[in-house]
């Protein structure tokens, strides 16, 4: 395979867990940080829209940005668990 050693996942992972929480923080929890981001700002644009349509706010403009915000951080979020999940797949099939 081009010169490429025999791999194993399982170490590949626990090399790459233990070199990230030696550096602090590890791929998982700024996984689950940038989630919980994505959820703020969906629930934000929730309670935006539900105030505008109250007739409590009459802060259109803030409440589509807030919706855009929503919107593209969740795309972002999906095409990042994308190349995670193609990436996984990838590691899964290197077998010699």
């Amino acid at each position: 395979m081009n010169g490429i050693n025999k791999v194993d996942a399982g170490t590949l992972i626990n090399t790459l867990d233990k070199k990230s929480s030696d550096s602090g923080e590890g791929f998982g929890k700024i996984l689950e940080d940038s989630i919980e981001k994505v959820n703020e700002l969906q629930k934000a644009a929730d309670k935006s829209v539900e105030e505008v349509a109250q007739g409590k706010s009459d802060n259109i403009i803030g409440t589509v940005i807030a919706l855009e915000k929503a919107d593209q951080s969740l795309k972002l979020m999906t095409e990042v668990r994308n190349k995670v999940v193609e990436a996984y797949n990838q590691i899964m099939r290197m077998q010699v």
